[in-house]
């Protein structure tokens, strides 16, 4: 329950781009090295987001941006199977679901 209302209350925020690409690669490396899963949570949304919107547009998703979105994905996916005892596939799968509501 505690995982479903931190992805819902992360999904309900407006989260923002960041446009330099080298700030946001900066961003993402504070991210691994953190244990903050609210804001991985808040990071795989705005990815997610963020990869729509260029496809909308006809535009690439850029490939760094895509790596860390796998990594993040990967990471919580992991944590989240741990602490539920669950298989990671059946978390994976959850976790999307929520994101994309």
């Amino acid at each position: 329950e505690q995982i479903i209302s931190l992805l819902q209350a992360e999904c309900a925020e407006d989260p923002s781009w960041i446009m330099d690409e080298n700030r946001r690669k900066l961003r993402y490396r504070e991210l691994n090295s953190s244990s903050d899963v609210k804001e991985l949570v808040a990071m795989v949304r705005n990815l997610h987001l963020h990869r729509a919107r260029q496809f909308e547009m006809g535009k690439k998703f850029h490939m760094c941006d895509e790596k860390f979105l796998r990594d993040c994905e990967k990471a919580l996916s992991a944590e989240f199977a741990i602490v539920l005892n669950v298989p990671v596939d059946k978390i994976k799968n959850t976790v999307e679901q929520i994101i994309h509501t």
